[in-house]
């Protein structure tokens, strides 16, 4: 009882910085979680639990230790989805967070709209070429 009276007095004081925030948010986005619900009740809770802990500071630890609890039953549920949506969350989260997943994603995105960018010069290129008459498919977005 001590322990939840020192969290209460401790919770005003317990600071999250704005990028954790951000991480919040982009998660809920992610996971298609409507509204604003998610985003404060995961904030809320990662709070609490620090405060409970005895500390004042937010880490990113924490926010993974609660937001399964927080997000999982405000997603949609697929009925033929072998994974339940409480893994989906932790899973998400992992991948967000992971320093070499994010250089990953970062990279086949490059990668990606280089290809984008070369085709559409070159089938500018190409279109000036094709002889009068000659189909040349679809025009490119």
């Amino acid at each position: 009882m001590k322990q939840l009276s020192e969290a209460r007095a401790r919770l005003p004081r317990v600071k999250i910085s704005d990028e954790l925030q951000l991480l919040i948010s982009e998660l809920c986005s992610k996971l298609e979680v409507d509204g604003l619900r998610g985003d404060l009740v995961t904030n809320r809770a990662a709070k609490a639990l620090v405060a409970f802990e005895g500390r004042d500071r937010v880490t990113q630890e924490d926010i993974e230790r609660v937001v399964a609890f927080c997000l999982n039953h405000r997603m949609r549920k697929d009925p033929l989805d072998p994974i339940d949506n409480g893994m989906k969350v932790r899973l998400l989260f992992k991948r967000m967070t992971d320093p070499e997943v994010v250089r990953r994603e970062e990279e086949a995105k490059r990668k990606r709209e280089e290809a984008e960018k070369k085709a559409k010069e070159s089938g500018q290129a190409n279109r000036g070429a094709m002889k009068a008459g000659a189909w040349g498919g679809l025009p490119g977005r």
